[in-house]
């Protein structure tokens, strides 16, 4: 069991005979991975420690340029936004992810300039979108269709703006992340959803 102060961006999904991995941190985990997808190269997304231990003979890292140094030594597949991988069994379509706003003066934390990615995965009629760290940018009008929706909501995005994301997509489900747990920002999120939209919110323990 792990307690948590901060839930992150790292998921993993088992479909198709594969498994899935998007941004592992701090990963415990005794399954190893069929493929790995990285959505940028900050800290709190990207540990080679952990991806690392989730290596197998045949594992392939999908990432952008912006995340494939620190990756050197293993096996990467470079993409960017608008690329769709064929990958046996299920499909991926690399989407934008990216902010506008300065964090400091004129610095942008996530800049669009292809080196941040968001994904959305196809297994049969099951659509997965992991935003990635994003803010509500007019490329997401395009996607639909989705099953299941990972959605940032604090720090490039927060409740608001999270909710009109999700809201304007409609998915089946949406689960929050990236975002300090202990206090109410999952439950402030989930009350801004629309009918019709599902909203799990995941435990501090697990």
């Amino acid at each position: 069991m792990m307690n948590m102060d901060f839930f992150p961006s790292g998921f993993r999904i088992d479909a198709g005979g594969k498994t899935i991995y998007i941004d592992p941190l701090v990963t415990s985990e005794s399954n190893t991975a069929d493929y790995i997808f990285i959505t940028h190269e900050h800290g709190d997304h990207l540990s080679v420690k952990d991806i690392k231990k989730l290596m197998k003979d045949n594992t392939l890292i999908v990432c952008t340029k912006g995340s494939a140094g620190a990756l050197a030594d293993l096996p990467v597949k470079l993409v960017k936004p608008g690329d769709i991988l064929d990958l046996g069994g299920f499909s991926c379509e690399v989407v934008p992810s990216y902010t506008t706003r300065p964090v400091l003066l004129w610095l942008i934390s996530h800049p669009k300039d292809n080196q941040n990615a968001g994904y959305v995965f196809t297994f049969g009629d099951v659509r997965i979108y992991h935003m990635g760290d994003t803010e509500l940018v007019p490329e997401m009008s395009a996607i639909s269709n989705i099953t299941l929706a990972l959605v940032t909501t604090s720090f490039t995005m927060e409740n608001a703006e999270a909710a009109k994301a999700v809201n304007m997509m409609k998915p089946k489900i949406a689960v929050p992340m990236h975002y300090v747990m202990g206090k109410t920002n999952a439950q402030k999120f989930a009350e801004l959803i629309g009918e019709g939209i599902e909203v799990k919110i995941m435990t501090k323990e697990y």
